[in-house]
């Protein structure tokens, strides 16, 4: 239909949070509590790792992310100083130096700090020998291991009850009104199955029909050329994967190879087990099913989340209206396909969130942002030449929205669980 409208929606973690979701603080304080690493002084590693960068960085970046990040950085140090390995170690980044320098003393000190055992440590319940040439390695290994599941464990925490939740009818609502005559293509940068649980009309989560296995879960085997190739039918693809995704052998349909693993959902049943994607050839692991921490857009180009990605740079070109829900502009991956794609006067842009959540973008300040004819053009993170008109101009408030005179940028700040129980999304349509 060539009135027909393709409407693009991007939802980040505060999508989640009405849906009992948990924010970057809460999981922040989940690790730095977590007691299983420790340093010598009986800091929890969690809470040594941020008293050590607090100085380096804003309060607002030190943050489970950065943690996972730095104990990455670390293990990937490591493994390049290995005895064993041919070259000189990369040269790290000024703050992993600065860490560097007292971790042996403070963090590996596994003789003084770990003495179950005569000749090795425990590292979450598995014995490590003290004087293996890996054993630092190994020790960093773990502490992402264990980091990645205490986020797997917060997220099951909403994610397998968010489809009885109040709110999630007024969300099918809201996604069937855009269903209704038009396409949606619906992105998450969570790691839940939110929008496929509550929508009553089909849509496409990238992967094929259910096979039943009794030795393990019923599973649905990933479809990456469909992902890339169809374009118009209505979707909800995970972009930095799920806590219901994993990797395993399928033996039981002729589409591929038998012998092969495979990416599939078990959409009853959370994976616990993350994996790891090195660059290292003799290292190598299976991919994450989520994406978090270090190397976050190199993760993105592999094979099992390259067709969500780009297919998600291709539908912002094509989009008609562009939905930005509790994103704070956090991903530069993310941002960079937003700012090249997304077509300015073209595409319609809504905002949904709260103003108070996006610290150092000019929406912060309401009243300046709207009177100021010096404010940044919207948002800031797609540069000065994007868009070309600043929203503040004639910018006016409808109800519970403020709208530029155009009507092509329309941004809402009550947060998006007013948005929903409210229904405030018929101011627009």
């Amino acid at each position: 239909m060539p009135d027909q409208k393709r409407y693009v929606v991007l939802t980040g973690a505060g999508a989640a949070i009405p849906f009992g979701g948990p924010k970057t603080r809460e999981i922040t304080c989940d690790i730095v509590g977590d007691s299983l690493f420790k340093a010598k002084d009986g800091r929890t590693l969690g809470k040594y790792l941020v008293d050590r960068i607090s100085d380096e960085m804003d309060g607002d970046q030190a943050h489970f992310e950065t943690l996972i990040e730095i104990a990455e950085e670390l293990r990937f140090r490591n493994y390049d100083r290995d005895d064993r390995r041919n070259g000189e170690p990369q040269f790290p980044s000024s703050l992993i130096y600065a860490l560097e320098k007292d971790f042996d003393c403070d963090v590996l000190n596994f003789n003084s700090i770990y003495d179950e055992g005569e000749n090795y440590y425990y590292s979450n319940g598995q014995k490590v020998a003290k004087k293996s040439s890996e054993s630092n390695w190994f020790f960093f290994d773990r502490v992402v291991r264990h980091w990645m599941k205490i986020i797997v464990q917060r997220v099951r925490e909403y994610a397998v009850s968010c489809a009885g939740r109040p709110l999630s009818e007024k969300y099918r609502a809201f996604l069937e009104c855009l269903q209704e005559e038009d396409t949606l293509r619906h992105y998450t940068l969570n790691y839940d199955r939110l929008v496929p649980e509550i929508t009553s009309e089909e849509v496409f989560d990238g992967f094929g029909e259910m096979h039943n296995d009794s030795d393990e879960e019923a599973y649905r085997i990933r479809q990456p050329n469909r992902v890339r190739f169809d374009g118009d039918t209505d979707c909800a693809y995970n972009l930095h994967g799920s806590i219901f995704f994993r990797k395993r052998i399928c033996t039981d349909t002729p589409e591929i190879d038998s012998q092969r693993g495979r990416w599939v959902c078990t959409p009853e049943k959370v994976n616990f087990s993350p994996g790891f994607y090195d660059s290292d050839p003799d290292k190598r692991r299976h991919p994450m099913h989520i994406t978090t921490g270090l190397r976050k857009p190199s993760r993105m180009l592999t094979l099992s989340n390259r067709p969500f990605y780009q297919r998600f740079g291709l539908d912002c070109a094509d989009a008609d209206v562009f939905i930005i829900v509790g994103y704070s502009f956090s991903d530069h991956h993310i941002n960079e396909l937003i700012q090249e794609r997304v077509e300015p006067g073209e595409a319609e842009v809504w905002y949904i969130g709260h103003n108070t959540e996006l610290e150092g973008n000019p929406w912060m300040n309401m009243d300046q942002f709207f009177t100021d004819s010096q404010t940044p053009s919207l948002p800031e993170v797609w540069g000065s030449s994007r868009p070309s008109s600043r929203i503040s101009d004639s910018i006016r408030k409808e109800g519970k929205w403020f709208r530029n005179e155009s009507n092509r940028y329309s941004l809402y700040f009550d947060g998006f669980g007013t948005f929903l129980r409210d229904e405030d999304w018929e101011q627009v349509l």
